[in-house]
């Protein structure tokens, strides 16, 4: 019998509305959408959870039936802008976890969760579970990581690409260590080593992509890693043929350093035939720049990219997979080590293709994107993987193996 049998055999046995779900997240659009299918089947199974995030994302958070709520701490706010200095990730994270049990750890034990959802991002989530001695379950919004995954990323250049990098990340990582080992001791907290700053390890682990799509997926253990595919929140089949010329532009609003991979990529699309939709991600753009292109401050991506014929984009494992659900083929220019494993996936399954940091210019660019318009190889496999994902997206069977593993537990 396979773990989504299992699933649903439980699901026939175990009665409803039998625990409350504490989520711990970050106020990031990359990690809460892809969440809001689990968390809603969760709540349709009679669960009651309430959703830590902020950061204006309430309304999403609400959609799914779940509690909204903020934490006590400006911290975790702060966090869409302090995570893009990777060399001082580990500092950063855990500066947040102290914070967030300084602030918020009465509240949490007040509550009285059954279990908790710690988003990737949130290593608060596994000392509050450890504080409270409740299961934890792990929210992964990009690929799940192992020793197979591990190998590839670093020959894709996980390493920082500076010397100045290198000698920030040592300085972080060391007064991160100490800081860990400081609360470690304050909260009685055992098991919580160097690695978990930053990979903290569940005993189950939620990613939101599917086994097919995930680099390396037959590695993973069946039990453990529980793949519940893409958010389909606003999805349907694809019905219309896109508009013929028009190129979608976006590069999240993370990682997008001084803006001038997004000046360049302007100043590609702008010189060419199409029509260009790009989003600013939060950055100021001068109306000078891309005379013919149409900027949105940010936009509903599934909707741009049902009417575009090509995506240009940072390749997010959230924005790559929406791509493929609209069957809409990419040039991928990744700016990180968890974004350059997506979009040679994208490459590997014919659905894109990938500019590296040294390969970027305005000719490459434009190369590219005439490219993928003109040769139908590309849209076609788009569609192929985008059918497969809808096919393979499982968030019911996903919330039924989370209550299956921490029913047990309680």
């Amino acid at each position: 019998m396979s773990r989504d049998d299992t699933a649903v055999a439980l699901a026939n046995i175990l009665p409803a509305g039998r625990g409350r779900a504490l989520f711990l997240g970050v106020p990031l659009h990359g990690h809460v959408r892809p969440s809001r299918d689990v968390v809603s089947a969760l709540v349709k199974r009679g669960e009651a959870v309430r959703y830590y995030a902020g950061g204006g994302f309430e309304e999403i958070v609400a959609a799914t039936g779940a509690e909204p709520a903020s934490y006590g701490t400006p911290v975790v706010e702060a966090l869409p802008e302090r995570v893009a200095e990777l060399p001082r990730l580990s500092l950063v994270v855990m500066e947040a976890t102290k914070a967030v049990l300084e602030a918020d750890l009465d509240a949490f034990r007040r509550w009285e969760p059954d279990y908790v959802i710690a988003d990737l991002l949130a290593p608060w989530g596994y000392w509050v579970a450890q504080i409270l001695r409740v299961p934890v379950v792990a929210s992964i919004p990009t690929f799940a990581v192992n020793r197979r995954v591990l190998v590839s990323a670093v020959r894709g250049g996980v390493h920082p690409r500076r010397l100045s990098d290198a000698l920030a990340k040592e300085g972080a990582v060391w007064r991160a260590n100490r800081m860990r080992r400081r609360l470690a001791t304050q909260y009685a907290v055992q098991g919580v080593g160097p690695t978990a700053i930053v990979l903290p390890r569940a005993e189950r682990q939620v990613v939101y992509t599917t086994r097919a799509f995930q680099p390396h997926g037959d590695s993973f253990d069946e039990q453990r890693t529980i793949f519940a595919g893409p958010c389909l929140v606003g999805d349907g089949p694809v019905t219309e043929a896109p508009d013929g010329d028009r190129v979608y532009l976006s590069l999240g609003t993370l990682f997008q350093g001084d803006g001038t991979l997004l000046d360049l990529c302007v100043r590609a699309l702008d010189s060419g035939p199409w029509r260009v939709t790009a989003t600013r991600g939060g950055r100021e753009v001068s109306t000078a720049a891309g005379s013919r292109v149409e900027w949105l401050a940010f936009a509903d991506q599934r909707e741009q990219l049902r009417r575009a014929s090509v995506f240009v984009t940072h390749a997010g494992l959230g924005g790559v997979q929406e791509s493929l659900l609209a069957g809409v083929p990419m040039l991928l220019l990744p700016q990180m080590s968890e974004q350059a494993m997506v979009a040679g996936r994208v490459a590997e399954v014919g659905a894109g293709i990938v500019l590296g940091a040294k390969d970027v210019s305005v000719e490459s660019v434009r190369r590219a994107v005439e490219q993928l318009m003109t040769e139908p190889r590309y849209r076609d496999a788009a569609m192929q993987q985008g059918v497969a994902m809808r096919r393979d997206a499982a968030s019911h069977s996903a919330a039924e193996a989370i209550l299956a593993f921490t029913t047990t537990r309680r």
